[in-house]
């Protein structure tokens, strides 16, 4: 794959992720605030890019603002960044906002490389976290 291809599948995805043409299916559930993590920033670089001097931790703020622009444009729900500029922000940190926002979900945005041109796709990670209570809950219904 060529360096342009690889540029332009990098802008196209983002604009697919910032899209956000499900906007009326995700305002019916009950998430009032969202924390988008923008991987990497400041002495952490991200992987090394297919392109030389693109740099992951600047894909993905730009990734990062777009998301939490239309979140709050198109959906109408609070959306906070953990960095908003190239500072290094430790995984600690990332949590603490999390917490500390009382976020009901977070979003994290990461860039990966290979310096095999066969090697492409996306990768996505779900985890999650329910309350004590609400397990119990299933279980006894």
């Amino acid at each position: 794959m060529n360096k342009y291809l690889t540029l332009f599948l990098i802008i196209y995805l983002s604009l697919i992720i910032t899209d956000l043409s499900f906007a009326s299916e995700i305002k019916k559930l009950p998430i009032q605030k969202i924390i988008v993590d923008p991987a990497n920033g400041g002495r952490d670089y991200g992987p090394s890019a297919y392109i030389q001097g693109v740099k992951a931790k600047e894909i993905n703020l730009s990734i990062a603002k777009k998301l939490v622009r239309q979140i709050q444009n198109k959906i109408k729900i609070e959306a906070v960044l953990t960095r908003e500029d190239d500072k290094y922000v430790p995984l600690e940190k990332r949590i603490h906002i999390a917490n500390l926002n009382a976020a009901d979900l977070f979003i994290s945005i990461h860039s990966n490389s290979s310096k095999n041109p066969d090697v492409f796709g996306i990768e996505t990670y779900f985890v999650e976290v329910r309350l004590a209570d609400e397990k119990e809950h299933e279980t006894t219904t």
